[in-house]
């Protein structure tokens, strides 16, 4: 890291220390990207779960058309 570098990560630091108001802007700032962050890896969640529940149905759809052709040959047997 360069010397600019360290100079500011030191004056950061100190003012975390010192200001409570600046600390409480910077630890809310932090934890709304956390938060924006995990809203969106959930709503990637979401719509794979939705893709998955689609794939379901249609395969429900299909087992149930298949058991009604063997129910019908049943029948005719």
């Amino acid at each position: 890291m360069s010397k600019v570098g360290v100079d500011f990560k030191h004056r950061m630091l100190k003012l975390l220390k010192k200001d409570e108001e600046f600390r409480y802007a910077v630890v809310g700032l932090i934890g709304i990207e956390d938060i924006r962050s995990g809203q969106a890896r959930l709503e990637q969640a979401h719509i794979r779960l939705e893709e998955a529940i689609a794939k379901l149905t249609e395969g429900q759809s299909r087992l149930e058309e298949a058991f009604m052709k063997l129910t019908e040959r049943h029948d005719r047997l």
